[in-house]
């Protein structure tokens, strides 16, 4: 259990957090040999994860999706099809350290720069986080003041919710570079106690996509206090 945040408003317990910083790259062929990477992974104090693979084929490069190696908590993940190399893990400054070192090893052992074919950057974060005040009630009780709902009652012919609040950019399309996609809804089970938290926030510009990552925790709680303050 995470328990951060000393200068937001409320103490906030996280759990089951997962942090995920990575890069999508722009090739026709791929650049990196990730049985290379796993190899170079391994002497850098990795575990690998991967599956084995066939000896080694003359004009043979073989593909890979999904994680490839960890060392604790931080767990590296590729998809070479589609160019993408991720670093996760419980905390952000493990993911963006873990990413950072990643990075360094590919520049300089196997010469190759993935930033330079970067099309975009990516956080993909999750976590659950308990709260003194009743998620499912609170928002039962931000529903009473949108005057829609009335509408939605009608409809469905009882007394209507949201359960769910998903804040996204307002009048853009999700299929772009440039996108944020946040997720707050109660937990399924412990409704009463407990918020989900699912956050997607891209861009191409690799500092406010880091920025937004060191700051997960802080951000979910700002968010969570603005609503429960409402």
């Amino acid at each position: 259990m995470l328990e951060e945040q000393q200068g937001a408003s409320k103490q906030r317990n996280f759990k089951n957090t997962n942090i995920r910083f990575s890069i999508r790259m722009f090739y026709v062929l791929p650049p990196i040999d990730t049985v290379e990477l796993i190899d170079l992974l391994i002497k850098a104090g990795y575990t690998r994860t991967a599956p084995p693979t066939p000896g080694r084929q003359r004009g043979v490069q073989f593909t890979f999706t999904g994680p490839i190696a960890r060392k604790g908590d931080i767990i590296i993940d590729v998809n070479d099809e589609r160019g993408i190399l991720g670093v996760a893990s419980p905390l952000p400054a493990s993911t963006i350290h873990g990413f950072n070192e990643v990075l360094q090893l590919i520049k300089t052992t196997l010469k190759v720069d993935p930033e330079s074919m970067a099309e975009f950057y990516e956080l993909i974060g999750q976590c659950e986080v308990e709260s003194q005040i009743s998620p499912i009630t609170k928002f039962g009780q931000i529903s009473e003041k949108i005057k829609l709902m009335e509408e939605f009652s009608k409809v469905t012919g009882k007394d209507t919710s949201f359960f769910s609040l998903r804040l996204v950019p307002k009048g853009e399309i999700p299929n772009q570079a440039e996108w944020f996609d946040i997720t707050i809804e109660p937990h399924l089970v412990h409704a009463t106690s407990t918020y989900n938290i699912s956050v997607v926030y891209r861009s191409q510009d690799k500092s406010k996509v880091r920025k937004f990552t060191e700051e997960f925790l802080s951000n979910v709680t700002e968010i969570l206090d603005i609503i429960e303050n409402f």
